[in-house]
């Protein structure tokens, strides 16, 4: 899983890493880039670093090569932030025309706790909004960032955002990924989410696992609705349960034991933590909901 993490972040959202044609390219450079696609497949993002390190220094002028780079450094442990923004800045500058290194550098920019990394991000928003680029992931983290520092800034981010959603989803409305992420916009926002909302997510949830029903994500977050909003616990264990089946995580156990609780039935929830302390010993929230509900 950690190796398609890899792939799926430095070949899809990075785009190409050789930046000339193969049949101009540096016997250096296809070395490089070998031992590259060679540690993705290994699942060894310290090797993948190594080599993209090494085709900076042949080509310090192509962008993808630090967009890749950021990517993996992103999902290191112990990879301070800095040092990622330090890569995707590179790329911004090496590559103005586009816009997906600065979408990534805001996300990263938004989601970080300091000041400074949000006062930065506004000015990329900026940017992005002047070429109306801004990606749904990009306004919920933007959401995410109004409700912490700038709530006045809430009414008109989520409207823009719920206005993109529905342009990408009537472009796309086959793409199961483009109703969930309009559910994600609405979701985004819990006080505002009213009887006629919740209707509309739950809607768009559906339509979404009916495209791909392989997607825990979509089972959960369907799960969360039922379970925060409408109270309808019996199909909120029954998302987290099929969620868990599809991708193993202690997030997932802890909520279907949680809407297991809700529903009085003790016994199915006890037997959900077992499993999960099976899974995950030590996980913090499923040893707390066995203590503080004697499981």
């Amino acid at each position: 899983m950690k190796a398609l993490t890899l792939v799926i972040l430095t070949l899809i959202c990075c785009g190409p890493l050789h930046g000339q044609s193969v049949q101009k390219m540096s016997p250096e450079i296809r070395t490089q880039l070998n031992a590259y696609y060679d540690a993705l497949e290994r699942a060894d993002p310290e090797k993948a670093i190594q080599a993209l390190t090494q085709l900076i220094a042949l080509d310090p002028t192509y962008p993808h090569y630090y967009g890749a780079r950021a990517s993996v450094l992103e999902n290191m442990p112990g990879i301070s932030l800095d040092s990622v923004l330090k890569d995707l800045d590179m790329a911004v500058q090496l590559d103005s025309g586009s816009t997906k290194w600065l979408s990534h550098r805001l996300d990263i920019r938004l989601a970080a706790e300091t000041d400074v990394f949000r006062i930065q991000a506004i000015q990329d928003i900026q940017l992005l909004s002047a070429q109306h680029a801004l990606t749904i992931s990009n306004y919920l983290a933007y959401i995410y960032y109004a409700r912490l520092c700038d709530t006045t800034l809430l009414p008109h981010v989520y409207e823009q955002a719920i206005a993109t959603a529905f342009q990408q989803l009537t472009s796309k409305p086959d793409i199961a990924a483009n109703w969930y992420q309009l559910a994600q916009v609405y979701a985004s926002i819990p006080e505002r989410m009213d009887a006629e909302k919740q209707i509309q997510l739950i809607a768009a949830l559906d339509k979404a696992i009916v495209l791909d029903p392989a997607q825990p994500d979509y089972f959960v977050l369907r799960g969360d609705i039922h379970y925060q909003f409408t109270h309808n616990y019996k199909q909120a264990t029954s998302d987290y349960a099929t969620a868990s089946s599809l991708s193993s995580s202690p997030r997932i156990y802890a909520r279907w034991a949680q809407a297991l609780l809700a529903a009085q039935q003790m016994d199915e929830a006890k037997q959900v933590v077992n499993t999960g302390l099976l899974l995950y010993p030590g996980n913090y929230t499923l040893k707390s909901l066995q203590k503080e509900h004697g499981l």
